[in-house]
């Protein structure tokens, strides 16, 4: 039960960096870059100035990164070998052949996986369909061979019996039967040279031309009836590699792996064991053995290696659909096989590992997935606050060594981010962190929280839109039912006297120094909205009309899209003009045709860099999709630096 459920679960913790919209952050950390791939299979690394540094080697690269901090350049070729460069492109380090995905790049390596298949060839498995094909031919042709003296023996008995009375019968049967044994010794010999025509060139004509190792295998399940002999001994392993040199570490017969958010420390699971590894140790911490169906990884902090994870019973497994592929082959007729997703609900135990002890932190019931549970580390990764997305409990629970687990009653299950004063609660945090803010939605109407983790929860504000609230120095931002958009200092649960900025606001945006927002309102969604933007102390200035979409650089100033439209009917994709508002009286055009989801790809934690521009310009789209052209503006001028890139 515990290896069914461990093959079918995914657990995915996504973490991702907005570039505006959310709470601004702090600093300029940067965020990891991504290659850009034309339809040769060629890639480049577009770094800030402008340049692009095409990935050496003869093969095609299915993926490339370069990583926040620059340094390093990641590069798996579709040949499925990883390699990794400086940041010119001109050193590579070859770290391993066979792999089969990334799981995670950090500025001090990369964890990846290996193929379980790597060294298994189609024709291999083939072999093995032949040869236990076979066996089973030889077991039928025993089986009737013995069958066939019984026969005799029995036949010769009763010929025995009536030769006296019949002997003219006697002959007519052995006639009879001497005919009946060449026709049966005929369909055996018909048989067995159909059976040998089965071979590994024949079988390959059941597959498809680009077959791989596991669509053999499929086979293999399909016609001899039971898996590949060798399917679970085959190898399946993360490896760790350090970009410093040190040497990799293995983690062998790993199912599910979770990496901390700043480094390579990682929890994972062996069988019905969950260990954890810090970054700079070359073995694991047995943490603990699984009570329940399996272990669940959760988390672990990039500083102190504190880990959580769940201990979960499938209380429920209930099919959810099943959609069947049907072949046929001349050798073994129809046969299928199915593709069914399941729905699971569990109870889950909680845990982590502190002074070198497993402690038990609390149990929740009915949940729909064991994945969904967010942990935010304080304090130095010293501390830690958790909920849990699938439960409607309304619980929140804190931890730290001296107090141990606290639960707390949020009143709802939270549809938002966690605040604190200074903005969004990130997965690690230097500071502790005494109470946070958070969303509940009761009646379709949302409500603002102030969760003390030593007092009481207390309601902020009523009535709020879905778009939710922003926090940042002190200072709370949201729109009401009526779409009327305020601010207010906020201090704990004391929140000061509301400033009303706008009515009739349909989006916002908090800018770069914290102190000003961008709005659009007067918003339909044929001709977009006015842009405005207001300063504290100060009255509200427009910007532009006619405007859909628009965006924060870290400069204290906005990317403003105009006149945009879709790619096609069929091609939901949007692109349009450019512009930069940087406090002049007008807007400064940088392109036209700009795809709207480029933008995403450059930024920092606060902002677009309006200085280095990286985006996409729409020049075409055909069978194989959107051709663009890669774009630079450096604050002044906008140069083309790709073509023919497939978007």
């Amino acid at each position: 039960m515990k290896k069914t459920i461990a093959l079918l679960l995914a657990l995915v913790m996504c973490i991702s960096l907005c570039a505006c919209g959310s709470t601004p952050a702090d600093d300029s950390e940067k965020l990891a870059i991504n290659a850009y791939t034309n339809a040769d299979g060629e890639a480049f690394i577009v770094n800030e100035k402008g340049e692009a540094l095409q990935v050496p080697g003869g093969e095609k690269v299915a993926f490339a990164e370069m990583t926040a901090d620059r340094e390093h350049v990641v590069v798996q070729y579709e040949n499925n070998d990883l390699s990794v460069f400086d940041s010119s492109m001109e050193q590579e380090v070859k770290i391993a052949s066979d792999v089969s995905s990334i799981v995670a790049i950090r500025d001090s390596g990369v964890i990846y996986h290996l193929d379980q298949y790597a060294g298994l060839t189609v024709d291999e498995v083939l072999k093995s369909i032949v040869a236990d094909y076979g066996k089973d031919l030889d077991s039928e042709k025993a089986e009737e061979t013995e069958d066939a003296k019984d026969a005799e023996v029995a036949d010769e008995a009763e010929d025995a019996e009536v030769a006296d009375e019949a002997e003219d019968a006697e002959a007519a049967d052995e006639a009879d039967e001497a005919e009946d044994a060449d026709a049966d010794t005929a369909e055996v010999e018909n048989d067995a040279a159909e059976k040998d025509k089965i071979s590994v060139s024949s079988l390959k004509e059941e597959l498809d031309e680009d077959a791989d190792v596991e669509d053999a295998i499929n086979l293999y399940r399909n016609v001899i009836g039971k898996y590949y002999k060798d399917v679970y001994q085959l190898s399946d392993s993360y490896v760790r590699y350090l970009f410093d040199g040190t040497e990799a570490v293995e983690i062998r017969a790993a199912e599910r792996v979770i990496v901390a958010d700043d480094n390579l420390n990682v929890i994972y699971t062996v069988d019905d064991t969950i260990y954890s590894m810090l970054e700079t140790e070359a073995e694991g911490t047995k943490l603990a053995t699984c009570k329940a169906d399996f272990i669940a990884p959760i988390a672990i902090s990039s500083v102190t290696g504190q880990a959580v994870w769940g201990d979960c019973e499938s209380i429920t497994i209930s099919q959810k659909s099943s959609t069947p592929t049907y072949k046929y082959s001349k050798y073994f007729g129809f046969y299928s096989y199915y593709t069914t997703t399941y729905e699971y609900h569990y109870n889950v135990t909680y845990y982590t590992y502190s002074n070198n002890d497993t402690v038990k932190l609390f149990e929740a019931s009915d949940l729909d997935s064991a994945a969904e549970t967010e942990v935010y580390f304080t304090n130095n990764g010293s501390s830690f606050i958790m909920y849990d997305d699938a439960s409607e409990d309304g619980k929140l629970y804190t931890w730290d060594a001296e107090n141990g687990c606290t639960s707390h009653n949020t009143g709802g299950e939270i549809d938002s981010s966690l605040y604190i004063a200074n903005g969004a609660l990130t997965y690690e945090n230097e500071a502790a962190v005494d109470g946070v803010y958070y969303e509940t939605c009761s009646d379709d109407s949302y409500e603002l929280y102030y969760l003390s983790f030593t007092g009481d929860r207390e309601k902020i504000v009523s009535g709020l839109s879905y778009e939710g609230v922003q926090i940042f120095n002190g200072n709370l931002y949201y729109i009401d039912e009526d779409n009327v958009l305020y601010t207010a200092s906020i201090a704990g649960a004391e929140l000061g006297e509301k400033e009303k900025i706008a009515s009739d606001v349909y989006d916002y945006k908090l800018m770069s120094d914290g102190k000003t927002v961008a709005y659009l309102k007067d918003y339909d969604s044929d001709d977009g909205g006015s842009l405005f933007i207001k300063s504290s102390g100060k009255d509200a200035e427009k910007i532009a009309s006619d405007i859909k979409y628009f965006h924060c650089t870290d400069k204290n100033n906005l990317l403003v899209m105009k006149d945009t439209q879709a790619v096609s009917d069929s091609i939901s994709a949007i692109y349009g003009e450019l512009y930069l508002y940087n406090g002049g009286d007008e807007l400064v055009k940088i392109s036209s045709d700009v795809m709207l989801g480029s933008l995403a790809k450059y930024t920092t934690a606060r902002g677009y860099d309006e200085d280095s521009l990286v985006f996409e310009k729409y020049d075409s789209s055909n069978d194989d999709g959107i051709v663009v052209s890669v774009m630079y503006y450096n604050g002044k001028e906008t140069s083309s630096v790709l073509s023919d890139i497939l978007y």
